[in-house]
This record gives structure tokens, sequence and C-alpha cells, in this order.
């Protein structure tokens, strides 16, 4: 139930034009002003293959998923090479025996800690309405909406007035840990849908029904799928959606009020697109399940790629079979602890300022000295 654009009604010979006229702009920018850096606020596919026809350099900040640290993405898929290639190597070159003794600590990284603090509740709901309501009347009275064909006015309202009655529900059928304890478990949390993210990331799989169909037809009689709503998306999923898994004998609703790190210490596979979830889940030493072709995870030893579902059954029996003493797990946090380190820079803050109209030049200058560093511009 996600608020749809009116651009998504375009014929497929129109929308293939706009794309096309985007590729002309940004190739005639390339090609008068001749720039060494082509750098975006976020993954961009165009300019990603504009840069690479042209030789360029394509970069986009993105955050590391642990702490405040922040690195550059060389690509649509939040890629980085020297990032892969730090991964593969640690992964290589740490053996069984001097895997690190010294303690490695998992921060939540600021901008899902940021982010996620959602409040529920009608009053809630009302307050975001009021606040929403001027600037939505001025884009309508101006008409913004109809020249940008995006969300419709007053498209979100729907959302956020079911936001509280899907909480609600999920607070009903929802479980916690002690109602599975005689289970082993595979946890599954949402992600955004439709996310402009998870669709650069993960183009080729960002399907959840289909994902969770694959594993729970994957599991073993004493094993159960877990999955847990993304704190954000409240509103945007039918009732229906959900009471599509609640048949399903194997599949289980996870309460909101217990916290995912809960359920990652509980489960024996943590299954991701392309979530923090899969980051956290080689922090706590846990087997990870991979839908996400481009992660970093996936050259780790504890994660399985997998994008079919025979790979799914056979990776989840792979899975499940691994004792939590298994050095491998070790190996992998050690391996991205070190990785995410030595290619990241640390900017405290920034996850706050994405409605800020001021000038923040202390934080300029650290994305600054970081451009030097690592690409010499």
């Amino acid at each position: 139930r996600h608020p749809y654009q009116s651009k998504e009604y375009w014929c497929n010979e129109f929308k293939i034009r706009e794309i096309l006229k985007e590729f002309i702009y940004w190739e005639y920018i390339v090609e008068k002003y001749s720039p060494v850096l082509l750098l975006a606020p976020t993954p961009n596919k165009i300019l990603s293959l504009i840069a690479k026809k042209k030789r360029l350099t394509f970069l986009w900040l993105g955050y590391m998923r642990f702490g405040d640290r922040w690195f550059w993405g060389e690509n649509e898929y939040e890629q980085n090479s020297s990032y892969i290639k730090s991964v593969q190597k640690y992964a290589k070159s740490i053996s069984n025996t001097n895997v690190t003794e010294t303690p490695i600590e998992y921060i939540q990284d600021d901008i899902s800690k940021y982010k996620n603090q959602v409040l529920y509740g009608h009053y809630h709901s009302l307050k975001e309405l009021v606040s929403r309501f001027p600037g939505d009347l001025y884009r309508f009275l101006t008409g913004f909406y109809m020249k940008n064909q995006g969300y419709k006015f007053l498209g979100w309202y729907p959302v956020i007035l079911r936001r509280t009655y899907i909480y609600k529900y999920f607070k009903k059928y929802g479980i916690r840990p002690d109602d599975v304890q005689n289970y082993k478990l595979v946890f599954f949390p949402f992600h955004l849908e439709p996310e402009i993210s998870l669709l650069f990331r993960s183009p080729e799989q960002n399907n959840s029904m289909e994902i969770i169909s694959w594993i729970s037809k994957s599991l073993p009689a004493d094993t159960m799928l877990v999955v847990k709503e993304q704190p954000q998306a409240y509103g945007v999923r039918s009732r229906r959606y959900y009471e599509n898994f609640r048949k399903i004998s194997n599949v289980v609703l996870a309460s909101p009020e217990i916290h995912s790190w809960e359920w990652i210490k509980r489960a024996k596979i943590i299954a991701t697109i392309t979530g923090t979830v899969g980051i956290e889940a080689v922090y706590f030493e846990k087997p990870v399940l991979s839908f996400g072709k481009h992660q970093v995870i996936n050259y780790l030893p504890s994660v399985r790629y997998v994008n079919t579902f025979e790979s799914v059954k056979d990776a989840v029996k792979e899975l499940l079979t691994l004792t939590p003493d298994d050095i491998i797990f070790k190996k992998s946090k050690a391996a991205l602890y070190h990785a995410q380190k030595e290619n990241s820079f640390r900017m405290a803050g920034l996850e706050k300022l994405s409605k800020s109209k001021k000038l923040h030049m202390g934080l300029a200058e650290q994305v600054v000295a970081s451009l030097k560093e690592r690409y010499n511009i």
C-alpha cells in the first residue's frame, strides 16, 4: 500500500525517452566541462555508467554501517574497490591461529539509530500530518505535483494514518523469543519497500515475499522463520500482506517491542537482501544468508550468497550444521572490522543534517581531506 507516483504510469516509450534525456544531459556536461570527478549525493546508475565509459572517477558518500564512519561508494551498488580488496585480503590472511583475541565490539551505525527512532500512536500521526500539510499545500497550489509527476497531493497521508493500526497489529500477533524457545530460528527483517537504495543495491532480487517463501520451504520441521517489520515501514504494507505469512505454519511475525539484536542472538541464521542486519550478524558471529549480489559481506566465509530456490535450500542445510564455536565466525568478524576501519573515516553528526540549511564547514573539511587522501583529488 505504498503510495504511487504519477510517472509510474508512463508508457514504455516515454520512460525510455526520459532516461535518454538524462544520459544526453550528463554527457553534455562531461564533454563541456571535462570534470575529473563526478560527485553525487546518492548512488546514480547513469552517472556511474558515464563515468565508467569516460574513465572518470564517480563517487558518492555512503555510511559504513559502523558507528559514525563513512566511506566513498564508487558505483551504483554501494561498492568500493579498496573495501572489497581489504575484506578479501583479511578473510584470506587471518588464519585459525592468529585470529585476534582483542574483543571487537560492534557500534550501531548512526544512520540506523537516528532514522529508526519512529514514534507510534494516533497523537504522533496527527502531529506529523499537521506539520506536513502547509508544505504539501504550497506545492499543490504552485503546481509542483503536476510538474514533478511524483507522489500525488496527500499521497503519504493514508500511510501515516495506518501506521499506528499496523503497529498494534504486530503487537497483537508478534511473538517474543520465549514463545519459540523450542525451535531453531532463522531471522529475516523486512526492508523498506519499494526503496530506491534497495533497488539500486540489489536489482537482481528485492522481493521479500519470494524470499520468505524460498526460506520457508527450505527449513526442517524444528526450525521457524521470524520476520520483523522495518521501523519506518509500518503502514506501507497492508494487513493482508502480513496475513499471508501468518497462514504459513513455520513463519511467525516478530513483536515490535523486541530489538533486532535479541533475535540475532537467538537465531541460527540471519537472512537479508542488503540490510545492516547482515553486518550486525557478522559481528554477532552468526551465519548469513545473503540475497544481495553486491554486498561486501559476501566475501566472508560465514556468509552464503544465494539467488535461486535450490541455492537457498543448500545454504540453509549447510549453515544449520555450523556450531557457534566455529572459527569462521571470528575470522569473518575480524576481517570485516579491519576492512571497515581501513576504508572509512569518521564524521559525527552528518545523519542529522539532511534538512539543515546551514553550511557545516567542519564536516566539509573532513570530506575534502578524505578525497585528497584516498583519490588524490
